[in-house]
């Protein structure tokens, strides 16, 4: 018995995948007309406009952290989405779009080539 592939998932699948690839390009345009700081600003308070009126569309309610979550929670903002939008947006005014997809693509697999070989310089110091 075989099953039908699920057609739906896969165009959401490569919707995703073309919105991905397609941030490289608009993020290139907008490289050479806005400052990276204002560029990565306005880009995270578009997604986070986006994201609460989404969660008030759906009524999902948000927990509220307490004063030690919540310094955790802007550390994290800060530097998983913030700072890496700005150096997104700082990089694309040097290189093209296709080369920036390609350094970001290749992140997972230069950190782990890293961790590897800091793990082994460990072992043979030990």
């Amino acid at each position: 018995m075989t099953s039908s592939p699920d057609h739906s998932t896969y165009l959401k699948l490569a919707a995703v995948t073309m919105i991905w690839g397609g941030t490289f390009v608009a993020g290139r345009y907008l490289a050479t007309d806005l400052e990276p700081l204002l560029a990565a600003t306005l880009r995270f308070l578009l997604a986070s406009v986006a994201l609460l009126a989404f969660m008030a569309c759906a009524r999902v309610r948000l927990s509220r952290p307490d004063a030690r979550q919540f310094v955790r929670l802007a550390v994290l903002g800060f530097f998983g989405i913030f700072f890496y939008n700005l150096c997104f947006f700082y990089g694309l005014h040097y290189i093209n779009a296709s080369r920036a997809s390609l350094i970001v693509a290749l992140n997972p697999a230069v950190i782990g080539v890293a961790s590897w070989l800091l793990f082994k310089e460990r072992l043979g110091a030990a």
